[in-house]
């Protein structure tokens, strides 16, 4: 037997929205804040002291069914974010509530929605139009240690590490995070290359000694296509790593089978294309020392290949996501540019649109987007136990690069303190959140089915 929940138009719409609001309230406080805690339990695990925004999101699984959609329906774009930034899930969240609260509201006064979704875009555009008069580019190494420092929760050990690292490959090669408990941390240049990929399709070991690479530019339709490659290094017991341009789902199949049943040691990559330069060093050497697939790069050591690749050795997994967490900002900050942090580009950004300029039609999409990017320095402010409204006409009067320095607790030049974020990374937040809002109002029907 089966029960099913079906709630229409507003009604739906409110009861999910309610339950965006409960994974909002749960972990708006960590905003900024590194005092603030959440105890995480489950029936297996003893409880955990967590300070991780995303993970405690993701822990969170709502007894309504219907609130619970309303949950699932707001983490989509925190793992989209995270997978990405490594940060900034936070940020995804408060904006998503914000605008789907304001998008819901003028949907019960019977505005339109496709006026209003156009309206919306309007304003995002004019939003991005300001983030990006504000961006700039670092132009010394003293800013980007201070952007590392900042992404490593205040370790400068782990900021110079990571900077020491960029130095190596001359902001040009790669970075590899390892952990290796064995080792005290290092940071050293190795001889490899770095390949991006689409996607990992088969990888039962991420770090592979003694590999035999192939790569394949012809579509693999058949596991026949790679009978001698597979006989060659099953024979000799050879873990082996296929590059391919594209398999089919019969002969992706027939791998992981035989993968499973421990015949075959072997991972697949999908990558469209490979520089010719690469794929001629490649196919030079008949066995590369190490393969490490990641979930969007293989690294390929062999003391053949030029010095690459920079190895900064770790010793725990705990140590990893710090380091990959600072390297991914400092890399996104050097690759397309920062602006001020703390939320305060956003308060410029949305301070600088003339809702004055505007059509009434345009307004109301404008006025959303305009409220939803001060939600940020608000949270921020208040998380440090302060008033946002004097603090926000302190900072009005100060300049567009005077913010709350959420460290010192003051109004201060926030370029100059360092505390700067990815304009990639704020554009993205949005991006999901005014995506999962307008998923949210496009809905007409909830329907939840329990088994009885």
């Amino acid at each position: 037997m089966e029960k099913k929940t079906v709630l229409f138009g507003q009604e739906g719409r409110k009861k999910v929205l309610e339950g965006i609001e409960i994974l909002h309230d749960t972990i708006r406080h960590m905003y900024g804040s590194n005092y603030r805690h959440r105890i995480v339990s489950n029936n297996t695990d003893p409880p955990k002291l967590i300070s991780n925004g995303y993970f405690t999101s993701s822990q969170i699984e709502l007894l309504n069914p219907i609130l619970n959609i309303g949950s699932s329906l707001a983490k989509k774009p925190l793992q989209k974010i995270n997978s990405e930034f490594d940060d900034g899930n936070i940020l995804t969240l408060l904006l998503t509530l914000s605008i789907s609260k304001h998008l819901i509201k003028h949907l019960e006064n019977n505005s339109s929605l496709s006026l209003l979704l156009n309206s919306i875009e309007k304003g995002k555009t004019l939003l991005f139009a300001s983030l990006q008069k504000q961006k700039l580019q670092i132009n010394s190494a003293n800013n980007l240690l201070q952007i590392a420092t900042k992404a490593a929760d205040g370790n400068e050990q782990i900021a110079s590490h990571i900077l020491e690292g960029l130095k190596k490959i001359n902001l040009k090669g790669s970075i590899l995070i390892n952990v290796d408990q064995n080792k005290e941390i290092e940071v050293e240049l190795k001889n490899g290359i770095c390949l991006d990929h689409s996607r990992v399709l088969l990888n039962p070991s991420p770090i592979l000694n003694h590999t035999k690479v192939f790569i394949q530019d012809d579509d693999i339709k058949t596991i026949q296509d790679l009978l001698p490659i597979l006989e060659q290094t099953r024979a000799i017991e050879q873990p082996l790593l296929i590059i391919a341009n594209k398999i089919t789902e019969d002969a992706l199949a027939s791998l992981k089978l035989n993968s499973m049943r421990k015949l075959l040691n072997v991972s697949i990559i999908e990558k469209s294309e490979i520089d010719e330069k690469q794929k001629h060093l490649l196919e030079s050497i008949s066995t590369a020392e190490k393969v490490i697939v990641k979930k969007n790069k293989v690294f390929i050591f062999h003391k053949k290949f030029s010095e690459n690749i920079c190895l900064i050795n770790v010793n725990s997994n705990h140590l990893k996501k710090t380091y990959e967490t600072c390297l991914n900002v400092c890399q996104h900050a050097l690759n397309t540019g920062v602006v001020p942090g703390g939320g305060l580009a956003l308060f410029n950004a949305s301070e600088s649109i003339d809702l004055r300029t505007l059509t009434n039609e345009e307004k109301m999409g404008c006025e959303i987007i305009k409220t939803a990017a001060k939600e940020s320095i608000k949270t921020l402010i208040e998380n440090a136990g302060f008033d946002p409204n004097p603090i926000l006409e302190e900072i009005l009067k100060k300049g567009t690069s005077f913010g709350f320095n959420n460290k010192t607790k003051e109004v201060s030049n926030l370029i100059n303190d360092g505390i700067v974020d990815s304009i990639d990374l704020i554009k993205a937040a949005f991006d999901q959140a005014i995506h999962t809002a307008e998923t949210l109002a496009a809905c007409e029907v909830v329907i939840n089915t329990n088994k009885l």
